[in-house]
């Protein structure tokens, strides 16, 4: 993905194919998922769908109707999650899709999970997930969709203010790297939260 759009790089002959068009040189892509013969693209301009085989592209509605916040339009994660369906973190929230094979006018609509967040990151933790956010970090409950403040780097010893944590990393000690925005990464061991 560059600037105006998506391409596919031929290996072989070293063409590109152009896959997306972005509506305006302003946008960018900002995170990809492959689903069989579909390419999902998270872009600042909102969700697309392309087909692999044909070459279709839809833009798909990932937020209800109801939201009409200009930022959840930016979308920036993309999960695959088996139970819930399609995860979409945008930079106001989380919202919940149907798988994009099974959408049709019969299946729900876009659910909000989470409401004026922006979201940077998610990882698995069992049936749930750590979400990192411009706040901090969190997690997220999907069985009783609630979620619980973890940590914030200004509430640390480190006083800092910008609490963008903008990537997570778990090791094999069950530690989480948390990677601020502007400030390097903290290491943060998950058997504190208990």
């Amino acid at each position: 993905g560059i600037a105006d759009g998506l391409y596919r790089l031929n290996l072989t002959t070293k063409g590109l194919t152009q896959l997306l068009k972005l509506e305006s040189n302003e946008h960018l892509i900002r995170d990809l998922l492959l689903l069989e013969q579909t390419l999902l693209a998270a872009s600042s301009d909102g969700l697309y769908q392309i087909n692999l085989t044909t070459g279709e592209q839809t833009k798909l509605r990932h937020k209800p109707a109801s939201n009409t916040s200009q930022n959840s339009n930016n979308v920036k994660l993309l999960i695959k999650d088996e139970r819930l369906g399609l995860l979409v973190g945008t930079v106001d929230g989380l919202f919940q899709i149907p798988i994009p094979n099974e959408f049709d006018s019969s299946k729900k609509g876009p659910i909000a999970l989470i409401s004026e967040l922006n979201i940077w990151d998610m990882l698995k933790d069992g049936d749930n997930y750590y979400v990192a956010t411009d706040k901090g970090l969190f997690q997220y409950f999907p069985n009783s969709k609630n979620m619980e403040f973890v940590l914030n780097f200004s509430g640390s010893q480190y006083r800092t203010t910008d609490d963008n944590i903008v990537d997570i990393f778990r090791d094999r000690s069950n530690n989480l790297w948390l990677a601020s925005k502007s400030l390097g990464v903290l290491k943060w061991p998950t058997v504190t939260k208990r």
